[in-house]
């Protein structure tokens, strides 16, 4: 049916389109990540946001405290409120 391939094809595109988006995003938080001066901040929040690591799993790899990772994740997102002020807008 020619009317199905042609939806199949229009999916496809969207899918595509929606995989740009989503590395553009992954790109743009990725530099901001990397302002970040302290490499203890920059690798709980790339794990996290980037690479799509459990807080769990990083604390583990670090040989951190689950407790500690979370407060590194937490100062690293005060310190990028910092220069990216929009971070913290609808809060």
């Amino acid at each position: 049916d020619p009317h199905k391939v042609d939806r199949l094809v229009e999916f496809e595109n969207l899918i595509d389109q929606k995989v740009d988006e989503l590395h553009a995003v992954k790109t743009e938080i990725t530099e901001a990540i990397h302002f970040l001066k302290d490499g203890r901040q920059r690798t709980v929040l790339l794990d996290f946001y980037v690479r799509c690591i459990s807080l769990e799993q990083t604390a583990v790899e670090m040989h951190y405290s689950y407790a500690n990772v979370k407060k590194l994740r937490a100062k690293a997102i005060c310190n990028l409120e910092k220069v990216y002020p929009q971070l913290s807008e609808g809060k």
